[in-house]
């Protein structure tokens, strides 16, 4: 009988684990751009079936980092626009929720090429985003905004807006830098405590300066791509930065002197 022990642990932690994958209470899915799709903490995802804007699956031709495989197509899979575009999300109860936006950039190699706010129920409740600037190219990016329905009023951010019928708008909102887009989106009755997040971003950087840091020689941190620093400096170098100021201080005697000397020696030739 000394099996059992065992057996019982091992249907715990099976049962802890369906719970977990189940915790999530999920009113409202989509997809972006793409089929339905339960990710790898068992949240199922719609097919996208909004008619405006485009879907693109353009995202499918490279890996997106920091999710595993089973989530990479969330982010591979889009609905962009030329101007606003809008999902509807049913809102029937009063609680707490929360809004997960799921992004990345499979285009654009650069910074400020794509930058666009996010309105849920009017309300900006993402403002400039730019996937790029925040995690870089094919990198995936989510953003978790944790929102309140009360007597009928969305409050987000603190600030109340009516909710008119059942219904709330998702508004993706063009900016002055290309269209606004989304790879997938959930809403949950939940704490924000109770949403799986991506894990952090690799900072290898910071990772080697610990080690160096641990045998007693700190190195320091490589630029950063913002910072302004000039590799080539113009002219010859100077050892002694006075060198120029001590030189002039000899030389101002000397044309002292002569043009002293100069009336001096017409006068001399004149006699």
């Amino acid at each position: 009988m000394g099996w059992w022990p065992s057996v019982t642990v091992q249907l715990l932690l099976l049962c802890n684990v369906a719970q977990s994958r189940a915790a999530v209470n999920v009113i409202w899915s989509v997809n972006a751009g793409g089929e339905r799709h339960t990710d790898s903490s068992g949240i199922k995802y719609n097919k996208d079936t909004a008619a405006v804007g485009e879907a693109s699956d353009y995202g499918r031709t490279m890996t997106i980092f920091r999710v595993p495989q089973q989530d990479q197509i969330l982010y591979q899979t889009e609905r962009y626009h030329t101007s606003d575009f809008s999902y509807n999300i049913p809102l029937k109860d009063d609680g707490d929720y929360v809004l997960v936006l799921k992004f990345s950039e499979v285009w654009f190699n650069a910074a400020h090429q794509k930058v666009f706010n996010v309105q849920l129920n009017g309300e900006d409740v993402v403002e400039q985003l730019d996937i790029y600037k925040e995690v870089g190219r094919g990198v995936a990016h989510d953003e978790i905004i944790p929102f309140k329905v009360k007597s009928k009023k969305l409050i987000v951010n603190g600030k109340k807006s009516d909710i008119v019928g059942k219904s709330v708008s998702l508004t993706l909102v063009k900016g002055y830098h290309d269209n606004p887009k989304l790879n997938a989106a959930y809403v949950a009755k939940a704490a924000v405590e109770e949403i799986p997040t991506l894990p952090p971003l690799d900072t290898p950087e910071e990772e080697d300066e610990l080690e160096d840091e641990e045998d007693g020689e700190p190195l320091q941190k490589p630029p950063k791509p913002d910072d302004k620093i000039r590799k080539h400096t113009s002219g010859p170098k100077v050892q002694n930065p006075y060198a120029v100021s001590d030189s002039t201080s000899y030389i101002i005697p000397i044309f002292a002197a002569v043009a002293a000397f100069v009336p001096l020696l017409y006068c001399l030739c004149k006699i």
